[in-house]
């Protein structure tokens, strides 16, 4: 078979295979219709066969790690400083109304308890600056000429770089090693 009748073939299969691809990328979009005709949101819908499929693909611990080292990153970005209140909070403030804002409120605690609360509260805070990140993104101490050729005569004036000597280097070797 000839070069120009091979690549001929590979064509024909990939052609073949892309209409493969046009048509359950159609049927995909049926099924995702149907769910929107029922009521389903199609974006959560996605969503979660995207998360399964990950899933499936990687294994949970592996999934997990990303998830763990993207959090650790959207920390970073964000600044530990910024605490996000509860989505919750302001849903909780409308439910009263004003005039009852007076009946509701919380009974006075006596300084005991204010001093519980700050005890906690300094113990999750110290907690959490307690975190640890993952080994690889802890910084390493910087490597010298000698870690990298520890038996280099003269590691700071040896002009190779990795685990080789540089050519005098590679010449003393031998002749140290007959005079001993």
């Amino acid at each position: 078979m000839s070069a120009n009748a091979e690549i001929k073939q590979f064509i024909d299969r990939i052609i073949r295979l892309k209409e493969e691809q046009d048509t359950l990328g159609e049927d995909i979009r049926e099924v995702y219709a149907e769910a929107k005709g029922r009521g389903y949101d199609k974006t959560a819908m996605g969503g979660v066969v995207a998360h399964v499929r990950k899933v499936e693909k990687l294994g949970r611990d592996a999934l997990h790690e990303r998830e763990a080292i993207f959090d650790l990153y959207l920390t970073a970005y964000q600044g530990s400083s910024h605490t996000p209140a509860p989505a919750h909070t302001r849903e909780n403030i409308e439910e009263f109304p004003p005039e009852t804002a007076s009946e509701c409120a919380a009974p006075e605690k006596d300084a005991a308890a204010d001093e519980q609360h700050v005890e906690a509260t300094v113990e999750q805070r110290s907690s959490a600056s307690n975190f640890e990140p993952p080994a690889f993104l802890q910084s390493q101490p910087l490597k010298t000429a000698r870690d990298y050729r520890p038996h280099c005569q003269k590691p700071d004036a040896c002009g190779a770089s990795g685990l080789k000597h540089c050519y005098t280097c590679s010449k003393l070797i031998p002749a140290e090693s007959e005079a001993a």
